[in-house]
């Protein structure tokens, strides 16, 4: 019989073959790219706080908020009806009146301009049609007419700022009635126009009862807010106008949490419109009360 013999050299080591085998594996670099952008990162952190500091307290408070403006700003870009939800917070509550700061951005502008752009290019893509109702002709044509006062008017300069208050209104309503098209997006501006309204009763409220904002030899609920807000009678007109909208949510509500919210939300209107002691005002909340029962599914309830 013959034997299958291994035929080994005694040259060879298995240890030293293994040994041949191994890839050899570069060392590791120290300076890589990612860590030069780390280090680029610091660099420029530490110039622009050293800048920073140097600069008024206004253009301080002005750059940190740019920067969230940006990041709302891009996603106006992708979704417009961001854009409305921002501008109705900004025209309601109107950060800048807490943060005076802000004022130089023009963040309503601003939001109106993105927004403007962003639906110009979803309705380029989509193609629909874009809806135009006749209180836009008439907004329209009012428009034009306060554009008309500017050469007439004896302060031009005041004249040009309500055209321009007037102008960034129309664009902001024309885009609502085209970009809020569905019962799921009212309800989130309702929302939070309802939001905002239980803010400003509240703080009115608070004014009356433990500040004492005197106006006419009367304790009232002060101001409450920028712009309009600031005037008892424009608050008392803003609290009646949203009281109907909690109302009649409150009544076609399933959820017992909203229903109390909601309950509770007309009640805090009510004592904010007696606490702003607006005569224009409790008239116009007797208004709306007999508005409200006269639309409801349970009058007598109501």
């Amino acid at each position: 019989m013959k034997r299958n013999r291994r035929e080994s050299s005694p040259d060879l080591d298995p240890n030293s073959i293994s040994k041949t085998n191994e890839f050899k594996l570069p060392a590791p670099s120290i300076i890589t790219k990612g860590r030069l952008a780390i280090v680029g990162l610091i660099v420029l952190s530490i110039v622009v706080a050293l800048v920073f500091v140097k600069l008024p307290e206004k253009f301080q408070y002005a750059l940190v908020a740019a920067v969230p403006a940006i990041l709302v700003g891009a996603y106006i870009i992708i979704s417009p009806f961001a854009g409305v939800w921002c501008f109705v917070f900004m025209d309601y509550l109107r950060p800048y009146t807490f943060i005076v700061a802000l004022r130089p951005l023009r963040l309503g502008i601003l939001t109106v301009a993105v927004t403007l752009v962003s639906w110009i290019v979803f309705q380029a893509a989509r193609k629909h049609r874009i809806y135009w109702s006749s209180q836009c002709t008439w907004f329209l044509g009012y428009l034009l007419i306060i554009a008309t006062g500017i050469l007439t008017a004896h302060n031009n300069f005041r004249a040009y700022q309500a055209f321009e208050g007037l102008l960034v209104t129309f664009l902001m309503f024309f885009l609502l009635l085209n970009i809020v098209d569905s019962k799921e997006r009212l309800l989130r501006i309702i929302w939070l126009l309802l939001f905002t309204h239980v803010y400003y009763a509240l703080k009115g409220i608070y004014n009356f009862a433990f500040v004492g904002y005197v106006a006419g030899h009367q304790v009232t609920s002060g101001v409450v807010g920028g712009s309009f807000m600031a005037d008892e009678n424009d608050f008392a007109l803003a609290l009646n106008a949203m009281i109907p909208f909690a109302f009649f949510m409150f009544q076609n509500q399933t959820s017992n949490l909203k229903r109390f919210f909601l309950i509770g939300t007309v009640l805090v209107f009510v004592l904010g419109v007696v606490s702003s002691q607006s005569r224009g005002g409790w008239v116009g909340l007797m208004a709306v009360v007999v508005f409200c029962i006269l639309k409801s599914k349970r009058k007598l309830m109501s």
